[in-house]
């Protein structure tokens, strides 16, 4: 395992600095990240949401207090794993975060404009296909795709920007968005 450290404050929550530990073991996809156990526990779950909705994770991540380490590990399962691993090795499960819903976030998320939804979709084969590419490859790759799209095909990409706007309008009726300083 190679642990990073990065601290709460680099995942945008107002609290304090807090020393967190990201770990990659086995394979890209293995990827956990540790939190001292005696951080609040609201923390811990802030932490545990932003973690399951991260562009990378994107999936269920369950809160296991490991009384070894003194951490707390938030490990991302896939739908319907955790049945078929041995997670009493990962430590006393706390809870769960869906990372499907956004029933758990805290804010209401931005509805996604064309250029977002055209890179989500194209970064998601782009990594399939070249394994081990940085974030600013994939984004300078992105880039040059959008620009020798089209003007019918960025059509399709700002007619699904509008659908998720109209759906997001349906779900949020009084969201208005607000800058923060």
């Amino acid at each position: 395992m190679r642990p990073n450290v990065m601290t709460a404050a680099m995942w945008r929550d107002k609290a304090p600095d807090v020393p967190v530990s990201f770990a990659v073991s086995k394979g890209e996809n293995d990827l956990i990240v540790l939190v001292p156990h005696d951080c609040d526990l609201g923390l811990v779950a802030r932490i545990a949401k932003r973690f399951s909705f991260s562009e990378r994770i994107e999936q269920p991540v369950s809160v296991f207090h490991d009384t070894f380490r003194e951490k707390f590990r938030l490990h991302p399962f896939p739908p319907g794993t955790e049945k078929l691993l041995d997670i009493t090795s990962l430590g006393i499960f706390c809870f769960s975060i869906d990372g499907t819903s956004t029933s758990t976030v805290d804010h209401i998320p931005r509805p996604r404009n064309s250029w977002i939804l055209f890179r989500q979709e194209k970064s998601k084969a782009l990594k399939a296909e070249h394994q081990g590419i940085t974030a600013s490859e994939l984004s300078s790759i992105c880039s040059e795709m959008w620009k020798a799209l089209t003007h019918d095909e960025k059509a399709e990409w700002q007619a699904k920007a509008q659908e998720e706007e109209r759906l997001h309008k349906e779900r949020y009726p009084d969201y208005r968005y607000v800058t923060r300083k």
